[in-house]
Order: C-alpha cells, then sequence, then structure tokens
C-alpha cells in the first residue's frame, strides 16, 4: 500500500535507492521439446521457478517469487504454425521488509505485451506512477507464417495485466495488443530482429496513441 510506505520511515528507506546485498535460491524446473529458439515449428515447454531470498540466507531482501510458464507450437499447413505462451508471477515478503520497487511485477514490452513499452504496465499510483505489482499473468497468441529460414510474418494478440496484493485478477481488468510482426534472422549476429506494428485498444494515459510501432531483437516467447 503506497500510502503506508509513504508514512512509514522504515518502508520508504527500503524503497529508496541504494545497494542492497541480495542472497538467494531458485530452483527450477523445466521440460521442452521445442525444436527451434528462432523459428520454432513445434514443440511444448513447461517451467517452474521459485526464487527464495533471505532469511537464513541472508542479505538484506525477504521475499519469494513463484513463475509458471507454458509454451506450445503446433504446425498446421503449409509450414505455418499457432504459437501460444501463459505465464503467471507472484511476490511476496515476509519478515516485516515489504517489496523492493526493483522486485515487483511489471508488464510491458517485446516479451510480454508487445504493443506498451517495458515496464509500463502495472499499478500505478495517484501521480500516475508505476509502482508495479505483487501478482500477474499475461497470454500470447501466435499465427507464424514463415517465408524462408531467415523471414517470417507474424500475426499475433497479447493480453494480460499486473495487479497489487489488494485486487484480485480480473478478465475485465486486462491490457491487450494486436497486430503484424515481421521477423528477419540474421545469421552474423545469430538473433532475430523485429519490427512490431500494434494495436492497443486500451490505453495507459489519454496522450497515448492506439496505433504504435516497435523495434526488438530476441524471440517473443521462448
Amino acid at each position: 500500500d503506497e500510502d503506508f510506505i509513504a508514512s512509514n520511515p522504515y518502508y520508504a528507506a527500503y524503497y529508496s535507492e541504494g545497494k542492497r546485498r541480495v542472497s538467494s535460491l531458485i530452483p527450477t524446473l523445466s521440460y521442452t521439446t521445442v525444436d527451434s529458439p528462432i523459428f520454432p515449428r513445434s514443440g511444448t515447454k513447461y517451467q517452474v521457478s521459485f526464487r527464495y531470498s533471505g532469511g537464513p540466507l541472508g542479505g538484506d531482501v525477504n521475499l519469494q517469487k513463484l513463475e509458471l510458464e507454458y509454451v506450445k507450437f503446433q504446425p498446421i499447413w503449409a509450414h505455418h504454425v499457432l504459437g501460444f505462451h501463459a505465464v503467471y508471477n507472484k511476490v511476496r515478503s515476509f519478515g516485516g521488509k515489504g517489496i523492493p520497487y526493483y522486485e515487483r511485477i511489471f508488464l510491458g514490452g517485446e516479451r510480454s505485451i508487445r504493443g506498451f513499452d517495458i515496464y509500463e504496465i502495472g499499478p500505478r499510483d495517484s501521480d500516475g506512477t508505476v509502482y508495479g505489482g505483487n501478482k500477474a499473468f499475461f497470454l500470447n497468441f501466435e499465427y507464424q507464417i514463415p517465408l524462408n529460414d531467415n523471414f517470417a510474418f507474424v500475426f499475433f494478440h497479447d493480453v494480460g495485466n499486473s495487479y497489487d496484493n489488494k485486487a484480485k485478477i480480473s478478465l475485465k481488468n486486462l491490457y491487450s495488443s494486436s497486430g503484424l510482426e515481421l521477423k528477419v534472422f540474421v545469421p552474423m549476429l545469430n538473433v532475430p530482429f523485429r519490427l512490431i506494428f500494434a494495436y492497443n485498444p486500451r490505453l495507459l494515459e489519454p496522450k497515448d496513441k492506439h496505433f504504435v510501432f516497435r523495434f526488438a531483437v530476441g524471440p517473443s516467447f521462448y
């Protein structure tokens, strides 16, 4: 709660800038049959990651983070591929220390809801400043049309949101982005370049535009 943080000197100091020592364990279980990280055409991925920081491990940050991820690529016809990606995140603190700003959950950017700037989707204070959520989920849908081994058109639809501790995850409170992406693989650099043309029906601020263009490097998911 931002009002509580502002009125509590200890919490205000915890959210302020400065160095912190973090000691963590991050056990991860992952299983994948996805055939390519650049132009995947088939396969499934399951991943569960849990991070435990602080407590008996020491450090200045006490928190637990959970991430659940699912990926599916399904070939259909003429090398066209359907892609699906689902992610759920949750973070909670313990020991009365709260969650540092940089540990909170933000969405936006080419690897979550790609029509929005990175870290722009999340709970906001009364001044409109994004302070991030305690939990989030997002879904990515793709229809890939490869032209050859280096080029592909991708129709996409992304949807999700980040919520603070008091808010429930609601299908009525989501941000979405739909559009067309041109993916170009550059062998010399061994990474794909992505030109993203997106339409965002719900805006973060009145001054924002519904139609946007983004440039990204790396895969959308996987």
